[in-house]
């Protein structure tokens, strides 16, 4: 489960946001979740995030690779604290459901 999560288009993306996201271009590559979506086939998962964060456009990315994209919510938002409040229940309902499976 993930709200707003910072997914990246690339190394240079992340390095312009947090020049100590990744050690390396090649730590990068062995964590790029976008990369390695089709990994999370069969696996509970759950992503919100609001159409106005700066994350949105490479969540998208990810959505469009994820083996089930309708895990994705993309819906009015931002990156702050009222959109992760306003996430925290149905975050919760999905764990729930998850752990009960």
């Amino acid at each position: 489960m993930a709200t707003s999560p910072a997914i990246f288009h690339s190394y240079a993306d992340a390095r312009g946001v947090n020049a100590g996201a990744f050690d390396s271009a090649r730590e990068w590559a062995r964590y790029d979740v976008t990369a390695r979506a089709r990994e999370l086939a069969g696996l509970p998962a759950r992503i919100a995030i609001g159409a106005a964060d700066p994350f949105a456009p490479a969540v998208r990315t990810l959505r469009d690779r994820l083996p089930n994209p309708g895990v994705v919510q993309v819906t009015t938002g931002c990156h702050d604290n009222a959109f992760w409040a306003s996430m925290a229940p149905p975050h919760v309902r999905a764990i729930s459901v998850a752990l009960t499976g």
